[in-house]
């Protein structure tokens, strides 16, 4: 997913927004970050009937082969001019008096080593590179803005789960919203988002949502077809060999499960087609010879949404205190805030709204009015994303690193990943982190190609912590 152009504007309603760089900044990249993902640049985007509050054209890329590691092997091995040092860790970053980096402490399988070069990039994850930041800070407390300054503060994530089933009037808008393969294999799926005029207008945070397959084990999804599949798998006690466990488990009594199970099959005339094409679509599924997850003949789906959270400067990373010998882990005290669960709230009931004025469908609730927010609350949970501890800003007192990706008070010290993002959007991290890293590139390739003959130019050693 790419980043939205909302998400580098200030917002008035959301604190500490706006990047220091405009969206037009990472859209070069996001070609070339999508073919070193696997991804196919040229998948276009479904045009809908529709328009209004809501938009159905954020699409998503699912890499064929998630596994970078194996993918690049071989080139890492082979490039001229890579070191790469596996079973190393990085115990130390060395200040010089002038405040640069003059060097990297190693402890490797053979013991300490020292590595020394021009210019440093972290990219070591959002929660590694603040560590590293702020044991280094622990030795020269005036540096990243001092103590009390942006250093670990402004930790964010994704607030992501659900709170009602989406029901469609056609099998357009599902297909619309649904898995396809694109031209270079890899997998798209558009996704839902309010339109961002009605974000404004809403006071909203940005928030995109999705359909995920309620379980045939739900008797909610209303399928004869698929509550017969259910059946015949559980009764024959294959059920427990098929199940992947991705999609929610029901609570419901056996008993009462069962009867609902029948009541779907009674209720449904094209049960037997229905089910077959269902076993047929479980059997692709199986042997990935398929995009996504099982359809519902119903067109009843679980909407899950993923939400930007607020920045907070409560929200906080710090240094655990070190155990001699060992590196100092952290305590992470990630905070949401009662904007985050109000924005989620009201967003499915705009979006509820404008499925029944479009006559494309309706939202069935899972939890009363009265228990939404404490639903969202109970399901903010978020360690993936790692997101805003070591922030971009224009200024050294509200963020850690420049619009070049460089430490404010370190010249040659810069950070890659989605830490330095100010605000996370609605997108999954990997994708702008990439064409982020793809720009730092071009931009410390520019600084050595205007300083030194190539001849001269010194070799950078890629650091594995």
């Amino acid at each position: 997913m790419a980043l939205d152009p909302l998400d580098f504007g200030r917002r008035s309603h959301v604190p500490m927004s706006g990047w220091p760089i405009p969206a037009d900044a990472l859209q070069p990249y996001y070609p070339d970050a999508l073919n070193f993902l696997g991804c196919d640049p040229r998948a276009s985007v479904m045009k809908s009937r529709v328009e209004g509050d809501v938009r159905m054209d954020s699409l998503e890329h699912w890499a064929p082969e998630p596994d970078l590691g194996g993918r690049y092997r071989e080139r890492l091995v082979a490039a001229a001019g890579i070191t790469v040092i596996t079973n190393a860790r990085v115990s130390a970053m060395m200040v010089s008096g002038d405040g640069d980096i003059e060097g990297l402490e190693l402890l490797t399988s053979e013991g300490r080593r020292d590595l020394r070069a021009g210019r440093y990039a972290l990219a070591a994850g959002g929660l590694e590179n603040t560590r590293l930041l702020l044991a280094a800070q622990e030795r020269h407390p005036e540096k990243f803005g001092g103590r009390e300054g942006p250093l670990g503060r402004f930790y964010a994530g994704h607030l992501t789960g659900y709170l009602g089933v989406i029901e469609f009037n056609n099998v357009e808008t599902e297909d619309l919203l649904w898995f396809r393969k694109a031209s270079g294999g890899d997998i798209v799926r558009q996704r839902l988002m309010i339109d961002p005029p009605v974000q404004a207008a809403n006071g909203l945070l940005n928030a995109a949502y999705w359909l995920e397959s309620l379980s045939i084990a739900d008797p909610s999804h209303g399928s004869g077809a698929l509550s017969l599949v259910y059946l015949i798998f559980a009764l024959t006690g294959l059920y427990p060999r098929i199940a992947r466990g991705l999609a929610p488990a029901t609570s419901i009594t056996p008993q009462r499960l069962y009867r609902a199970h029948w009541r779907n099959i009674r209720n449904d005339v094209a049960v037997i087609p229905g089910a077959a094409r269902t076993l047929f679509d479980m059997l692709l599924r199986r042997f990935r010879r398929a995009a996504g997850a099982v359809r519902n003949p119903r067109r009843r789906y679980l909407l899950r949404y993923h939400a930007e959270q607020a920045p907070n400067a409560e929200s906080i990373v710090r240094l655990r205190t070190q155990v001699e010998g060992k590196a100092a882990g952290l305590e992470i005290d990630l905070r949401f805030g009662m904007q985050d669960f109000d924005s989620i709230v009201r967003s499915h009931e705009i979006i509820d709204r404008w499925l029944r004025r479009e006559k494309l469908g309706h939202l069935d609730y899972i939890h009363r009015c009265d228990e939404r927010h404490d639903a969202v609350r109970d399901q903010a949970l978020d360690g993936y994303h790692q997101i805003g501890s070591t922030r971009m800003s224009d200024d050294p007192g509200s963020g850690v690193v420049n619009a070049d990706c460089r430490v404010h008070d370190v010249g040659n010290l810069y950070v890659a990943g989605s830490s330095v993002f100010p605000t996370g959007g609605q997108a999954n991290p990997t994708l702008p982190a990439i064409a982020l890293a793809l720009r730092l590139a071009d931009h410390l390739a520019s600084l050595a190609s205007d300083e030194t003959p190539s001849s001269e130019r010194k070799v950078v050693e890629t650091v594995s912590s």
